[in-house]
């Protein structure tokens, strides 16, 4: 009888997410109509996926070391599978220990061989995987990188056996360098690297976890001020939905009660309004939609439920 080992849960795109270790059907997703899915890697042996990360219909798939490695990307809308691995070049080594999708959807992947990025999420866009470089030398190489996590402001933070680095990418510099040394730093070994809310970043060491206190809190968004209407909304009478007190930066997703996107629209300040019709250029059907304001970073929250009578 085989064994049920979920490796990691994850809630994206108004659904759960659930790898299953070991499995032929390593990754399942769950909706709000309580219908389980089996998504269809094109494996014909089990798979032992350890993460994932999502970036729009993207999912990215980090294999465990020990049973070869590499990562998988997966596409839920086309369900093309895309494999990296070292030996087609597109990893500097299979064992990957973290993965991270920056806000420009760069993709920073962590190994025991150093830090490397794709400049897009989406496969199709890439031959070759880039390697931080400062100008004069390219950095991390050999290193072993445990974690990789992304602040508030985009900097890259790498958690190493020698230490923990903040890396622009917009500069190309590493803005700090953290060792026992010349800082409180526990240890010199940095496993996992977590931010809260309040831009605290919380720091797992070989000798145990700390938090340091960064000056980057999380963008707030004042929902008080958000509005859609009309609501109800008669089809026979209306032809558009309105949207106003949104701020730039983000995007407006709305969806059906089962969480499948019906459009996602760019925030204009100021007001702006959506004609009813799918991204297929279909007009939605009546119904409760639910209306999300998307971050930049990815992160969502509901705003409203639109009823479409």
């Amino acid at each position: 009888e085989e064994g049920i080992y979920v490796s990691a849960i994850k809630s994206n795109e108004n659904q759960l997410w659930l790898l299953n270790y070991g499995s032929i059907n390593p990754l399942l997703s769950f909706d709000n109509n309580n219908q389980w899915k089996n998504h269809n890697l094109k494996n014909n042996s089990p798979l032992f996926p350890v993460d994932f990360e999502f970036k729009d219909e993207y999912i990215w798939i980090v294999l465990d070391q020990l049973k070869g490695g590499g990562i998988i990307v997966y596409n839920i809308l086309t369900q093309q599978r895309f494999d990296l691995t070292q030996d087609n070049g597109l990893l500097n080594s299979n064992n990957v220990n973290d993965i991270s999708i920056d806000y420009n959807g760069n993709v920073w992947i962590a190994t025991d061989e150093g830090l490397i990025y794709f400049s897009s999420y989406n496969p199709n866009d890439f031959s070759s995987y880039l390697t931080p470089n400062d100008g004069s030398q390219f950095l991390f190489k050999g290193v072993n990188i445990n974690s990789v996590e992304i602040d508030y402001e985009n900097n890259i933070w790498i958690g190493s056996d020698n230490g923990l680095y903040v890396f622009n990418n917009n500069q190309n510099n590493v803005a700090f360098q953290f060792k026992k040394s010349n800082t409180p730093l526990l240890s010199d070994y940095i496993g996992t690297i977590t931010f809260n809310d309040l831009g605290s970043a919380y720091i797992l060491t070989s000798d145990g976890l700390m938090s340091l206190k960064t000056s980057l809190s999380k963008p707030k968004e004042n929902l008080l001020d958000f509005k859609v209407y009309p609501n109800p909304l008669k089809l026979k009478e209306e032809d558009r939905l309105f949207f106003t007190g949104f701020s730039n930066g983000n995007y407006i997703k709305v969806t059906s009660l089962s969480g499948e996107e019906i459009i996602s629209l760019e925030i204009q300040s100021g007001g702006f309004n959506w004609n009813l019709f799918s991204k297929d250029g279909i007009k939605i059907n009546p119904g409760v939609y639910l209306i999300f304001i998307v971050s930049q970073e990815g992160n969502e929250n509901l705003i409203t439920k639109v009823l479409v009578l």
